[in-house]
C-alpha cells in the first residue's frame, strides 16, 4: 500500500455536471420558450414555475462536485471503495484527501498471500452483532510486500509526528470527524523475504506501536512479536481484542508487573525483573496466546497479561479465550497412548504439565467466566476431576463455541491390579462426558481428543444437550488400546461414531462437517481413511449440509461416497484429502502450459468426477488444490491463494478475528 502525501492543495476544477430537462422543455424552440412566460392559464403558470425549478437545479448541480459533500458522507464514500480506488481518489484534492485517508489505516491485514484478484478475500469486514445478524465494520486495507510493509510503517508514523496540527485541521471539518487512526491490525502472515531481526525495522515498529492511539484489536500470528510493544501502546483502555504468539518472547520476566503486589501478595516474586510499565487491559474480551507452554507460565500469562487490574471485571465481560501449548499445531503425541492410565503411584507423567485447568480457574487470578462464549484448549493434558472445575468456573449454558484440539486424557487408577487389562474396569467418568449436559447453546464444536483403553468422543456427542448444533469437526483417533472397549471389533469402534454424528436431531441442524481418522502409533499419528463401509449412508441424512471435508477410501471404488455427494442438495464446498484423494495420478500430458498449476492438473479429473454427481458445489479441494466450480458447463478452474478462506468455510476455529 502506498500513499502519496505531496497532495495539491488547490481544488479541481468545478465538475461540469449537467442534470437533463425533460424532453418537452429541450424540443422546444426560442419562442416557444419565450410563450412559457405568458400566463395565459393556472396549467400554463405550473408549467412555468417547473421551467424555473429547473434551471435553478440545473445552476446548483453545476456547482456540485464530490468534495463539496459533507465530510462524514465522503467517509462513508471512501469506506465502499477498495483501498486501489481510494489511492486514485486521495490524490484529487486536499478534501478527497483528508476523508479517503481515515479509510485506508483503520484497518491493516499483512499477508504475504493475499491476492486483489481473490474476490473471496473482501475488503469489506462485518461483525456479529448477537450471534445472527450482521453489521459492516471497517473496511480494510492489505500489505503483502516487504517494501510496502517498510513504507507503511514510515508513512504512519511520519503522519502522526504532527498529530496536534493535524487534528485541529481535522477538527475543522466538524465534531464527528474521523482522523486517521488504526483500530484494527492483523498481521496474519510476514512476508518471507522481510528480516524480523532487523535492528531498524524492530526499532519502526517499537516507534510505531506507541503512535496506536486508538487500536481496538492487535492480531499478531508471527512468531517475532515482542511484549515491549505492548508497553509501547499509548492507550491500554481502548484494546479489546489480544491475539498473540509470544514463541521469542521473554515472559518468563517479561510478564511480571509491580502492580500486581496490590492484588496478589503471594505472586511478588514470580518475575526476576519488573516491566518499565504494567501491562493494564482493562476492557479485554477476546484474549487468544500461544504458546503457553506449561501451567506455570500459564498463571504468569493470566495473571500479568489478562487481568493484571480489575480480575472481577474482565472475567464478567471476557467473550473469547484461545490457550494453544505449543507455537504451532504438532501431530507429535506427548504422552503416547500407553502412558494415559496406570495405576502406579509414580507416574511416568511427573514431567508433563496436568495442571492446565487448575492453574487457570484455580490458581491464577481469573474468576468465573459468565459471559465466555469460545473456549480452546489446545495441546494440553486433562483429568476426569478437572471437569468439576470448569463447571464451576464457566457458564458452560453460555457457551456457543468449544474446541479442543489434541486434548488428552490422564487417569490415575488407584485400586491395586495385578494385570493391566483390568484397568478398563476401574475407568473414571470422562471429562468431556462429565461437561457435556451443561452445554445447552453449543453452536459450533471442534472435538479432538486423546483417551487409552476407551473412546467417549461418541457418548459426549449423543449427550450434548445443545439441539443447534451447526458445526462440528471431529478427529476420530484409533489405537489398539481402543477395541477392548467395542469386544474387539474395529466395525463396532466406527459404528458408534457413525451413529454419534446424526444422534439426536444432528442430521437437521449440521451445516458443516470435518471428519478426520487417524492412527496413533509410539509418538506420532497417521491419517487414515474412512472405511467405505461406514459413516457414507448415514452422513447422507445430512441434508442441510453446506460443506464437507472427509478422508474417503479408494476413489476407484467410489461408489458409496458419489452417493453421499449427490444426496446433499445444499452442497457447496467438499473438502477431500488424503492419500486417495486424487484417484490414480493424472500425468498432465498435452497441457497448454506446462509446470503451471502442475499439481492442480494431476488431480482435476477427480473434482470434475465429485461435480458431475452434485453441480451445485462452487468449490472442491483436492488435498492442497482448489478449483471453482461451474456446475452447469462441469468445468473447474484452479485456484491459488485462498487457502485461508477455505479453512474458515470447512474448519472450526479457523476464524481468526471471532
Amino acid at each position: 500500500m502506498l500513499l502519496e502525501y505531496g497532495i495539491d492543495k488547490k481544488g479541481p476544477r468545478e465538475a461540469n455536471t449537467k442534470i437533463p430537462f425533460e424532453s418537452k422543455v429541450d424540443s422546444c424552440s426560442n419562442s416557444d420558450q419565450h410563450d412559457l412566460y405568458r400566463p395565459r392559464s393556472s396549467h400554463s403558470i405550473d408549467e412555468l414555475m417547473k421551467y424555473l425549478n429547473k434551471e435553478q437545479i440545473s445552476k446548483q448541480a453545476k456547482t456540485l462536485t464530490l468534495d463539496k459533500l459533507p465530510f462524514e458522507i465522503r467517509l462513508k464514500i471512501a469506506n465502499q471503495l477498495s483501498q486501489f480506488d481510494c489511492l486514485s481518489l486521495l490524490r484529487t484534492n486536499r478534501a478527497m484527501y483528508s476523508s479517503t485517508i481515515p479509510r485506508l489505516y483503520q484497518h491493516i491485514i499483512v499477508d504475504q498471500h493475499y491476492s486483489q484478484f481473490n474476490k473471496e478475500y473482501d475488503f469489506r469486514h462485518y461483525i456479529s452483532i448477537d450471534g445472527f445478524n450482521e453489521c459492516e465494520d471497517f473496511s480494510c486495507s492489505y500489505i503483502k510486500s516487504p517494501y510496502n510493509f517498510k513504507r507503511f510503517l514510515h508513512h504512519y508514523i511520519k503522519l502522526h509526528q504532527s498529530l496536534e496540527d493535524d487534528t485541529t485541521n481535522y477538527n475543522k471539518f466538524g465534531p464527528n470527524v474521523t482522523y486517521p487512526f488504526i483500530r484494527k491490525i492483523q498481521c496474519i502472515d510476514l512476508p518471507d523475504s522481510l528480516n524480523v531481526y532487523d535492528y531498524e525495522l524492530n526499532d519502526n515498529l517499537s516507534v510505531f506501536f506507541g503512535k496506536l492511539t486508538h487500536l481496538k484489536e492487535l492480531i499478531w500470528l508471527n512468531d517475532n512479536f515482542r511484549l515491549e510493544y505492548l508497553e509501547m501502546l499509548p492507550n491500554y483502555q481502548s484494546i479489546t481484542t489480544l491475539v498473540l504468539n509470544i514463541k521469542f518472547s521473554n515472559y518468563l520476566t517479561e510478564l511480571h508487573s509491580p502492580s500486581r503486589m496490590e492484588y496478589d501478595s503471594d505472586h511478588s516474586d514470580v518475575g526476576e525483573t519488573a516491566t518499565a510499565r504494567p501491562l493494564k487491559f482493562p476492557n479485554l474480551i477476546n484474549f487468544q496466546i500461544r504458546p503457553f507452554q506449561n501451567s506455570n507460565r500459564l498463571i504468569k500469562i493470566i495473571n500479568n497479561l489478562l487481568i493484571s487490574c480489575k480480575p472481577d471485571i474482565i472475567s464478567e465481560h471476557l467473550k473469547i479465550l484461545k490457550l494453544s501449548r505449543f507455537d504451532k499445531d504438532i501431530s507429535v503425541l506427548v504422552p503416547p497412548f500407553q502412558n494415559l492410565v496406570t495405576n502406579s503411584e509414580i507416574s511416568e507423567l511427573n514431567e508433563l504439565d496436568l495442571g492446565t485447568i487448575q492453574s487457570l480457574f484455580v490458581r491464577s487470578e481469573l474468576k468465573y467466566l459468565n459471559s465466555l462464549s469460545i473456549l480452546l484448549f489446545n495441546n494440553c493434558l486433562l483429568t476426569p476431576e478437572d471437569s468439576h472445575t470448569l463447571i464451576n468456573s464457566v457458564n458452560l449454558a453460555n457457551l456457543k463455541t468449544l474446541e479442543l484440539k489434541n486434548v488428552s486424557e490422564y487417569q490415575k487408577i488407584q485400586a491395586t491390579i495385578s494385570n493391566r487389562d483390568e484397568l478398563i474396569n476401574h475407568l473414571k467418568t470422562s471429562f468431556i462426558v462429565k461437561i457435556a449436559p451443561y452445554l445447552s447453546t453449543l453452536l459450533h464444536l471442534c472435538i479432538d481428543y486423546r483417551e487409552s483403553l476407551t473412546d467417549s468422543v461418541p457418548e459426549f456427542l449423543k449427550l450434548i444437550s445443545s439441539d443447534k448444533l451447526k458445526s462440528l469437526d471431529l478427529t476420530i483417533r484409533y489405537n489398539q488400546s481402543k477395541l477392548k472397549s467395542f469386544d474387539d471389533d474395529i466395525n463396532e469402534f466406527y459404528g458408534a461414531y457413525s451413529n454419534a454424528i446424526i444422534s439426536g436431531n444432528k442430521y437437521e441442524t449440521l451445516v458443516k462437517l470435518s471428519i478426520e481418522t487417524k492412527e496413533e502409533n509410539a509418538f506420532c499419528d497417521l491419517s487414515i481413511p474412512i472405511p467405505s463401509n461406514f459413516f457414507y449412508e448415514e452422513l447422507s441424512n445430512c441434508l442441510n449440509l453446506k460443506s464437507l471435508r472427509i478422508n474417503p477410501s479408494d476413489i476407484n471404488n467410489s461408489d458409496k461416497v458419489a452417493k453421499l455427494i449427490s444426496s446433499l442438495p445444499k452442497l457447496t464446498k467438499l473438502d477431500v484429502f488424503g492419500s486417495h484423494a486424487g484417484g490414480a495420478p493424472h500425468l498432465g500430458l498435452e497441457m497448454v502450459h506446462p509446470t503451471v498449476y502442475d499439481e492442480w492438473f494431476r488431480v482435476q479429473h477427480a473434482a470434475i468426477l465429485y461435480l458431475q454427481y452434485n453441480k451445485h458445489l462452487k468449490y472442491i479441494r483436492i488435498n492442497k488444490c482448489i478449483f471453482e466450480c461451474q456446475g452447469d458447463l462441469v468445468q473447474v478452474t484452479p485456484r491459488d491463494g485462498i487457502d485461508r478462506w477455505f479453512n474458515e468455510c470447512v474448519r472450526v476455529g479457523y476464524k481468526i478475528d471471532v
